[in-house]
């Protein structure tokens, strides 16, 4: 029993707790405020949320301030036996509760136990497994999906728990289930978590990347919850009873110390005190009010992904002293209110020019929490150079299905005409920085996350001559014109008519960071992970053209802590490492403070950009140089070779390894319209209505994208066989039917010996694709309409239908 219940707790939860499977109605979304933009889209009081899985049914409130911005703060409130969340919410505690979300834009959720009744706090197999429960209501919490009602942007570096009474019972159960999803808690009036529970969740293995939505890694850390730290204030806990005292002084490792003005006992880490625990018995408990709970206890600590556990930090003061610190700025560029914080270190004096950072956050996420994700105000400060945290504009991204937020439109989220110009606003931030401060125009660098990284790639493409180096972080999408598109949008060149063409031929070294638990399928190079593709080794491809760097001998090696694995690429002459690409092992989808440390030291500070473009490296100026490539080792002497490199190099195929093409396979109805597609820049985000075609399949948009337009069939009404090869006569008939080529002259079969084996339905394709030249006989005198296509076949027929 005691085996089965820890599983359930921590590992057969799993899909269950991600999937939604709850019913809300659409969200009503307020438009862009153009004077406060940066406002909620979603506002309000919500009663009746439904939770409405058998095994999990209940029901919540949510409150959405007038005051809540985006990338907000969250606390979920469990409230007592015997009280539905609405009638919390309008009760004295709620009210207070209410006031504490108006005055300081967080975001509220109150739960209920099931029914309004009793919390199931003893685990009894025949009651709701409230853990589970407080984890589903969290998922839609955490949700930005517009088919929620109460739908909003919530920071998930900020995210509380608070539990009254029994609710406080509740609330610990699901804390010590999921520690690294929570930044903080406290329970008030309530018993200790029974003992068989503790020590069956204790022991659990936690998920140790959770809060980035990511459940991987489990086995690989083996981190049991109880080692997961969460700061904690027990208020008002049963007289005598100090289990639960115990178990989170434990999981801090904190050691006892001083009472307080709130807490007569206190516990804290030896580190920073970030971790602690908070004691307060019965004669105190009145005056822990819900502001106190939160303005002196909850706020403080806030949880960031990278590190296995998450990584507790005090939050980040954005203060200044009149002349050094973090400055706040707002204004108008280009018609729209943007907003940044400009970071100058305390050795910084007027006169003496310093180097210039841009820090760019990613998508749905703000410039107050990657001040926190990537710390380069540390940096900063100690190395004497001005970091800007420029905030992407709020925006519609309407493939991803969820509420207005803040997205840096770059080819990946293309321009639109209502979005922002965004590197227009990042250059002119540049130059406002610029006349602001004593800046080095010489050493400007660019470094984002997610997003933001792809926000980098497209700073390096457009803008390249205004900055030394760049260094994305955590995407490889978009990393050059015509990549294929995050969340199967469509490519876009967001290139002006006035982008000075000698942009794309100055060096621009670049560094790019992927964790091994990363978005795209993590950091390898032998899946195609998004769109059909492998978009890190297209990336390191494009880079690696353009910086002339030598890819037949790269250098990898590991850091100090052995965690970080780098390949680096060096131009012909040797002289200087303009291409670098490191895996991050044991991590997610994160910038992680330690990387900006090493984007600085090791790469940032070492380059420098002349007034004519000139790169210099350590002060030495680097010469462009033909790049040399590794390529694939099977077209060597292959008679379709430069015809499946210049396949390769448009984004139409990638290999079948990092050092194989495989000419010689075969070709599947899959890969046909797959390639196909790319090649027509389509859109792919539609779902195909086959049962034989998984939804995640490389194919799924582009069998979709093809049936719709006519290109193909399926091979039934359920089915289309992707995985079945394709004939030559069949490729014909996709060309034509793309091409809409209608009937064709069948003269043009006429010279080969065996046209007579073309079938009927295939005559007027064949014929079509013969007569433009698409395809050729496999010598003078024989056509092989029934012979299986080859991949090298079908790059170069697709090279002949793009000219």
């Amino acid at each position: 029993m005691k085996k089965l219940l820890k599983q359930a707790l921590a590992f057969g939860l799993a899909a269950a707790c991600l999937a939604s499977g709850s019913a809300f109605a659409a969200a009503k979304q307020n438009p862009v405020n153009p004077d406060k933009p940066y406002l909620s889209a979603v506002m309000g009081t919500f009663h009746e949320q439904k939770v409405d899985e058998e095994a999990f049914r209940g029901q919540y409130s949510v409150y959405l301030p007038e005051t809540l911005e985006q990338c907000a703060t969250g606390v979920m409130v469990v409230v007592p036996d015997n009280t539905t969340a609405k009638a919390f919410v309008e009760g004295s505690t709620g009210s207070a509760w209410r006031k504490v979300c108006d005055q300081n834009g967080v975001a509220a959720v109150f739960v209920e136990a099931e029914g309004g009744k009793a919390w199931n706090v003893s685990g009894a197999a025949d009651g709701r497994d409230e853990a589970a429960f407080l984890k589903k209501v969290s998922d839609n919490f955490h949700s930005k999906s517009k088919e929620r009602d109460a739908a909003f942007n919530l920071n998930e570096r900020a995210f509380y728990v608070v539990g009254y009474e029994a609710g406080g019972v509740a609330a610990q159960e699901f804390v010590m289930t999921w520690p690294a999803l929570i930044c903080g808690a406290a329970a008030v009036g309530s018993d200790a978590v029974p003992d068989a529970l503790i020590g069956e969740i204790g022991d659990a293995y936690g998920y140790p990347f959770v809060q980035a939505g990511n459940l991987e890694g489990v086995e690989d850390n083996k981190l049991a919850n109880k080692d997961i730290p969460v700061p904690v204030w027990l208020v008002n806990q049963a007289d005598g009873n100090d289990t639960m005292e115990k178990y989170w002084a434990a999981a801090n490792g904190a050691s006892a110390g001083a009472a307080n003005d709130w807490a007569a006992r206190t516990y804290a880490n030896r580190d920073k005190g970030q971790q602690r625990v908070w004691v307060t018995d019965s004669g105190a408990a009145s005056k822990v009010t819900p502001e106190v709970l939160y303005t002196e206890f909850l706020s403080g600590v806030q949880r960031f992904v990278g590190d296995p556990g998450g990584r507790l930090e005090w939050r980040i003061q954005h203060t200044n002293n009149g002349k050094t610190g973090f400055f706040y700025s707002e204004e108008k560029v280009d018609g729209k209110l943007r907003r940044w914080y400009t970071y100058v270190p305390s050795s910084y004096g007027k006169g003496k020019d310093v180097p210039l950072v841009m820090a760019i956050h990613g998508y749905s996420s703000a410039i107050h929490a990657f001040t926190g994700d990537s710390r380069w105000q540390d940096v900063a400060e100690e190395n004497g150079f001005i970091v800007v945290f420029p905030q992407a504009y709020v925006n519609d991204f309407p493939t991803r299905g969820e509420v207005l937020a803040p997205v840096w439109h770059t080819y990946s989220y293309p321009l639109t005409e209502t979005a922002t110009d965004d590197v227009s606003f990042l250059q002119q931030l540049v130059e406002k920085t610029e006349k602001d401060y004593s800046i080095d125009s010489s050493r400007i660098y660019a470094t984002g996350h997610s997003n933001g990284a792809t926000m980098t790639w497209a700073l390096g493409i457009d803008a390249a001559g205004l900055f030394a180096a760049i260094a994305p972080v955590g995407h490889n999408s978009g990393a050059y014109r015509g990549a294929p598109a995050n969340n199967n949008m469509e490519p876009t060149d967001v290139l002006s008519d006035t982008t000075p063409e000698k942009e794309s031929d100055l060096l621009l070294p670049t560094w790019m960071f992927k964790g091994d638990h990363d978005v795209d399928g993590g950091a390898g190079f032998d899946n195609a992970n998004l769109g059909g593709v492998n978009t890190n080794k297209m990336a390191l491809q494009h880079w690696n053209t353009r910086n002339g760097t030598d890819a037949t001998a790269p250098k990898t090696e590991k850091d100090g802590s052995g965690r970080y694995t780098t390949t680096t690429y060096t131009n012909t002459a040797g002289d200087a490492p303009l291409v670098r690409y490191t895996v991050v092992e044991n991590s997610p989808h994160a910038y992680i403070p330690y990387e900006a440390d090493m984007i600085w030291d090791d790469f940032f500070s070492k380059y420098s950009r002349g007034e004519d473009g000139t790169l210099y490296y350590e002060g030495k100026p680097v010469e462009k140089t033909a790049a040399v490539q590794q390529g694939f080792t099977d077209i060597t002497n292959h008679w379709a070779k430069d015809a499946i490199q210049k396949a390769v190099d448009a984004g139409l195929f990638t290999g079948t390894s990092a050092t194989t093409f495989s000419p010689e396979g075969t070709v599947t109805r899959g890969m046909a319209v797959t390639v196909l597609g790319r090649m027509a820049g389509t859109d792919a985000s539609g779902t195909a209505a086959f049962a034989d075609v998984a939804k995640d399949a490389y194919y799924n948009g582009y069998i979709a994208w093809a049936v719709k337009e006519g290109v193909v069939k399926g091979t039934s009404a359920t089915t289309f066989e992707p995985e079945a090869d394709v004939t030559r006569e069949q490729l014909a008939v996709m060309l034509a039917s793309y091409a809409k080529a209608g009937a064709a002259d069948r003269a043009a079969l006429s010279g080969f010996t065996d046209a007579n084996r073309v079938s009927d339905w295939a005559a007027d394709g064949m014929s079509y694709c013969v007569g433009q030249k698409l395809i050729t006989g496999k010598d003078a005198a024989t056509l092989d309409p029934q012979g299986l296509l080859t991949r090298a076949e079908l790059a170069t027929i697709l090279l002949r239908v793009s000219k």
